[in-house]
């Protein structure tokens, strides 16, 4: 066997080696080239774009990239089956049911609501010790399936119209969380009591004061969002809703104020200190 007798040998002056042959290597496959071509163009791509910002170096900034998008992919994995799973169990709910169901915090559930949270970029800001794992470092996290089959019936039936061949396609719906938390002026209310209305009534436009406008609105965003802030009560609560929107009603890329209450439809809630 010839390749076991192949050994390593430094060589440090160059003069002391002759080139003897120069092997090259064409591969034929062109579906391969062009994906190869492809990789190399991106990769290009984001090197002069890392090296045009001068605040990290290249290699830095690249892996930086890669890392983001490595965590949306794990975002989507964990976003599909969830939002499915929350849908099916609406459609099977008694006609006019109402509330919230206490997750236990060990159930597959709630961890991929946990999840998809600290995916999103939730609790970024949370202090923790080197090499401690986020989720660790959370803590107790109390998280809750909100159940509102007429805000369900009402969402379902909003841009069915237009799916008929004259339709034109009114909405883009997304999978947007809301932040809430309790207000000096909530006066008596506690967070416990906000999160119930918002599960039996569903949100006010014109209560939302976060991108307040004029004509009021629903404010969402595609990832949780630190800039909520933390309550007078010390809680950090998120709500993951589906939403449809309108165009004009997004404010920049990642978030957006819905105008109609039976546009944003409630999942869950998510609290933690």
């Amino acid at each position: 066997d010839k390749s076991s007798c192949c050994q390593e040998r430094c060589v440090p002056d160059p003069g002391q080696l002759l080139m003897a042959h120069v092997i090259i290597f064409k591969q034929q496959d062109l579906e391969l080239r062009k994906l190869e071509d492809l990789e190399q163009r991106a990769a290009k791509k984001v090197q002069l774009e890392a090296e045009n910002d001068s605040s990290q170096p290249p290699r830095l900034e690249l892996e930086k990239r890669r890392r983001q998008a490595r965590q949306q992919l794990k975002y989507a994995q964990v976003r599909e089956p969830l939002i499915r799973a929350a849908l099916r169990g609406l459609e099977c709910s008694l006609s006019g049911a109402t509330g919230t169901v206490l997750l236990p915090g060990t159930s597959a559930e709630a961890e991929a609501v946990v999840s998809l949270y600290l995916l999103g970029g939730g609790a970024a800001k949370t202090p923790r010790p080197p090499g401690v794992d986020l989720r660790e470092a959370l803590g107790g996290v109390v998280v809750q399936r909100i159940e509102n089959q007429p805000l369900f019936q009402q969402y379902m039936s909003l841009g069915q119209d237009s799916m008929s061949p004259g339709g034109k396609g009114r909405y883009r719906e997304e999978v947007v969380w809301h932040g809430t938390r309790l207000k000096q002026v909530d006066q008596d209310a506690s967070l416990a009591d906000k999160l119930q209305s918002i599960a039996e009534k569903g949100f006010d436009p014109h209560r939302c004061i976060k991108g307040a406008a004029a004509e009021g609105g629903i404010w969402v965003a595609t990832n949780p969002m630190e800039s909520f802030g933390i309550g007078c009560d010390g809680l950090v609560a998120f709500i993951l809703c589906l939403a449809k929107t309108n165009f004009n009603e997004w404010v920049d890329s990642s978030c957006a104020r819905v105008l109609q209450r039976e546009r944003v439809l409630p999942l869950y809630s998510l609290v933690h200190a």
